[in-house]
């Protein structure tokens, strides 16, 4: 049996409230991996010495870190807060296959699923505040992965490698305007 557990963008706190990956919140996705023995992952704001980055760690069935994705393509309202980019686009090793993240305002650039295809994602890990659900289809169809959406504005869902999704219909509130923009804030 595969569980696992994916968390929207800004899950817990803001900028300000940002923490290290050992630190509380982190923790507690890590209690939950182990304590449910599945893959756990979210979007929260890491304090890194100076540096406050908008990042998806990934843990595994164990509750230990496999890795973590920091978000390179800030929204315009996170650099105002002093959000820094990440870099690189790492994927990581799991027994449910090759996952990647990319979080939000990522998902606006081709390249960011291109690159994780490039280095053998097979899934890749969305969370974000809201996204433009037109995009996903293509995303997964252009370089073959299974896409998981968590948000905290729009549709949870899956996407497969050839854009077919599964998953909760519009929220109520979204569905007078469908595949309405709905930006990372």
């Amino acid at each position: 049996l595969f569980r696992s557990a994916l968390l929207p963008e800004m899950f817990v706190g803001t900028p300000a409230d940002a923490q290290p990956l050992d630190g509380p919140n982190a923790r507690f996705l890590a209690d939950k991996a182990r304590r449910w023995h599945m893959h756990v992952s979210a979007s929260l704001y890491e304090r890194r010495g100076d540096l406050v980055l908008n990042t998806a760690p990934l843990y595994d069935r164990q509750g230990a870190l496999v890795g973590s994705y920091s978000k390179n393509m800030l929204y315009d309202p996170e650099l105002d807060q002093g959000v820094t980019p990440g870099v690189g686009y790492p994927v990581f090793d799991t027994d449910l296959g090759r996952v990647g993240i990319m979080i939000c305002y990522d998902s606006w650039f081709p390249e960011t699923a291109r690159l994780l295809a490039y280095q053998g994602a097979e899934i890749v890990l969305f969370p974000n505040a809201g996204y433009y659900v037109g995009l996903l289809p293509a995303r997964a169809a252009d370089n073959g992965v299974w896409i998981a959406v968590s948000s905290l504005g729009g549709p949870a869902g899956v996407w497969d490698p050839g854009g077919n999704r599964a998953g909760e219909l519009e929220p109520e509130a979204t569905r007078s305007a469908p595949n309405s923009i709905r930006y990372c804030e």
